[in-house]
């Protein structure tokens, strides 16, 4: 255990006695000649006699050829890479819808021009007839519309009437259906009190014809009692028509004799059920009964006759109503036409004299010769017909691209075929004969110590530190922003000699010399 103790204290003590001789040994080392430190780039100072700064090669002169106008690629000489000569040809658009674009300024053009000869010159004799003779063809023609106005609207007034003739006649039909309607029902209860008063007659003789027994004097009570019901319902019936206005008379009378031959009914029936409770019946209540028997056959056929007359009656009054309705619908659609007809003619009416004014303000324009404000008018449409035309020409001219001086071509960013907006790349030619430096980094401190013309080394690390002079050419005056935040001018450096080895785009070391 002591042994443990006595080991840790002496490790203890030795890593105590390395931190302090590390930090007294330190400061010896650091400030010991030839010692050697890494360091990164700092500023020039401001006693130096250089300033550095980073630059790229390209060449004197590059230019990216653009047309001036929109189009369709129908023509592409190069490709990048090619060479090419001042003035040869690059690419071409195609001029179809260009030349349409011409040939319909030139028509607009001449339009124009003839409108304003026609406006400053007066107007001749013959013109003057013309318009006249217009004139009186439109005052005609409204004329002959008011005519057909006048027409429509008596077209309409008659069909209208026409239309309240076939509501009338209508209205008409409907109420004698109605009245023949009430007619048949009445004929139809005579019918029945008929057939009644038939069975009754046909029952009280057979009554009498079997003989006296309880049942035959019983049946003739009832043949006396029915008979009885008969009459007085048919005597309500009779009330009942005579309250109706409009029966006829025919059926005043009908019913008259009706009611006589149900009386008769009656009293047989009532001399039935007497004879019926005697011995036998005597021949002249057979004979009576049998009348009357006969006497409501008759009754019976008048009945049906009377009815198969009413209902072909209201067989023609359906037929009526029928055809009063179908002429309320001709009329009505008459009136529909006649309206249509009247709306043309006064459409035709606004036309015609609106022709005639025309006309008039025609003849009075050519009476009055040539206006200032229409000659100035033309005279205007003349000068921009004019212009759209030389808009059209330099469109159509502005179609080729051509080199602009001896070259290489570094980019082609179309193809052909492909449309091309107005202003958007095409070729860059680039001048490879000549070579120039643009620096990259030269801060604000640098660039007010440089002067145009002032010798510079320039250094390509490309070859080994191939080492090149040159001299200021340009001085840019606005600043480049760079993506520390801090801003850059950019210096071009122009080449004193060439190298045919030099590549575009080879980083370049520069130094200046610092003005005094």
């Amino acid at each position: 255990m002591r042994r443990l103790v006595i080991i840790i204290v002496g490790l203890i003590l030795v890593g105590v006695a390395v931190c302090v001789g590390g930090s007294l040994l330190a400061p010896r080392l650091i400030n010991k000649p030839g010692a050697t430190l890494v360091t990164t780039d700092v500023p020039v100072s401001a006693d130096s006699a250089v300033i550095r700064a980073r630059g790229r090669l390209v060449p004197v002169r590059v230019e990216t050829l653009r047309f001036v106008t929109s189009g369709t690629v129908g023509q592409l000489a190069v490709e990048a890479g090619d060479r090419v000569s001042t003035g040869q040809d690059l690419a071409r658009l195609d001029t179809t819808d260009l030349a349409w674009a011409v040939q319909q300024a030139e028509e607009a053009l001449l339009a124009a021009r003839l409108a304003y000869s026609q406006t400053v010159e007066p107007a001749s004799a013959a013109d003057l007839a013309s318009a006249e003779a217009t004139l009186a063809s439109a005052e005609a023609s409204s004329a002959g519309t008011r005519a057909g106005l006048i027409a429509a609207q008596a077209r309409l007034v008659s069909a209208q009437a026409g239309q309240v003739s076939a509501r009338v006649a209508l209205t008409e039909a409907i109420a004698a259906h109605d009245a023949l309607a009430d007619t048949h029902a009445a004929a139809a209860a005579r019918l029945g009190s008929a057939q009644a008063s038939l069975a009754s007659a046909q029952a009280s003789l057979a009554a009498l014809q079997r003989g006296p027994d309880a049942d035959a004097v019983e049946g003739a009570r009832l043949n006396w009692e029915q008979a009885r019901n008969n009459l007085a319902r048919l005597q309500l019936e009779r009330d009942a028509m005579q309250a109706r206005p409009g029966l006829p008379g025919y059926l005043r009378e009908q019913m008259r004799l009706d009611l006589a031959n149900l009386e008769i009914a009656v009293r047989l029936a009532e001399i039935g059920y007497r004879q019926a409770q005697e011995a036998g019946p005597a021949e002249e209540a057979l004979a009576a009964a049998r009348a009357s028997v006969a006497a409501a056959e008759v009754g019976v056929m008048d009945a049906r006759a009377q009815v198969d007359g009413v209902e072909g009656q209201v067989a023609q009054a359906d037929a009526a109503v029928a055809q009063a309705e179908a002429a309320l619908r001709q009329a009505e659609a008459g009136v529909a036409q006649a309206e249509a007809g009247l709306s043309q003619a006064e459409a035709a009416v606004t036309q015609a004299e609106a022709s005639v004014r025309q006309a008039q303000a025609a003849l009075a324009r050519l009476r009055a010769g040539p206006d200032d404000l229409a000659v100035a008018q033309a005279a205007l449409q003349v000068r921009r017909a004019e212009a759209e035309l030389a808009r059209a020409r330099a469109r159509l001219q502005a179609v080729e691209l051509r080199a602009p001086f001896d070259g290489l071509v570094s980019d082609v960013a179309v193809e052909e075929g492909s449309p091309v907006a107005a202003g958007g790349p095409v070729v860059t030619v680039a001048d490879l004969s000549a070579w120039q430096v643009e620096t990259e980094d030269l801060d604000e401190w640098g660039v007010i110590r440089i002067a145009a013309e002032a010798p510079v080394k320039l250094t390509f690390t490309a070859f080994d530190d191939k080492t090149l002079s040159g001299h200021v050419e340009t001085i840019a005056l606005s600043p480049t922003d760079l993506p520390s935040g801090d801003v850059a001018y950019r210096v071009t450096v122009g080449l004193d000699e060439s190298d045919p080895s030099l590549r575009w785009g080879m980083s370049v070391r520069v130094e200046f010399q610092k003005a005094e």
